[in-house]
């Protein structure tokens, strides 16, 4: 139904196997960007209900730290290392759920900690440069940096949402996090890359101004070990 609605071509490989993640490589050489998008919901495991409901940090979910539970699955897994070894200047890993995100007890990487930590090790050993995650699904929006733990600094740039943001009245600590806090208005996201200048700039802008509410600007040479 997905391959259909999105007119996925016939011969798409998607069209052949369980889940809807896929990938391409877009640019010449020296200008290469790789679009990652991930499927995070169809072979995942069921995330630890919360013992303390509406509790800060706690909201529905809990971290757990069960290694036979799994967020890509293993199929998915073996074909993202096969993509993270293909060259290319720049990856965006499209995520529907946060992966640096800390600070919330929603859906989101933390909540399988050993699988994040797959991620950042397949990322290492594949000596993948250039990633950059793209985000939704928390009904607000902010830019995070991690750099403990991390081959490089991994930015991650979650918008959302279009048109149902929530303020909440409950503090969201994240260290991670960049300046200006959580944008509860009405959003989309925005990526630019300039390579003359060797910059990306990863940007949330509001949905009814259309200017610039959060985000950050990088070197691309930064995103390297």
């Amino acid at each position: 139904i997905f391959a259909d609605f999105f007119d996925v071509s016939a011969d798409d490989p998607m069209r052949l196997r369980e889940g809807i993640y896929r990938a391409g490589i877009y640019g010449p050489t020296g200008h290469r960007v790789q679009i990652i998008l991930l499927d995070t919901r169809y072979f995942r495991s069921p995330l630890k209900p919360t013992d303390q409901r509406n509790a800060p940090g706690k909201q529905r979910f809990v971290p757990d730290d069960d290694p036979k539970k799994t967020i890509l699955g293993e199929a998915q897994w073996q074909w993202l290392e096969e993509q993270l070894r293909q060259p290319a200047e720049l990856r965006l890993i499209v995520s529907s759920i946060q992966v640096i995100a800390e600070g919330h007890g929603w859906e989101g990487w933390r909540m399988m900690p050993l699988e994040r930590t797959r991620l950042t090790r397949l990322i290492n050993e594949t000596e993948a440069n250039g990633v950059i995650f793209l985000s939704g699904d928390r009904h607000r929006a902010a830019a995070y940096r991690r750099v403990e733990g991390t081959p490089y600094p991994f930015y991650e740039l979650t918008s959302s949402s279009l048109n149902s943001g929530i303020e909440s009245r409950q503090p969201e600590i994240d260290p991670q996090r960049l300046g200006g806090g959580l944008y509860a208005g009405e959003n989309f996201g925005m990526v630019q890359i300039d390579w003359e200048l060797g910059v990306v700039s990863l940007d949330i802008l509001s949905l009814s101004a259309g200017r610039r509410v959060r985000g950050v600007t990088l070197a691309i040479a930064e995103l390297r070990p």
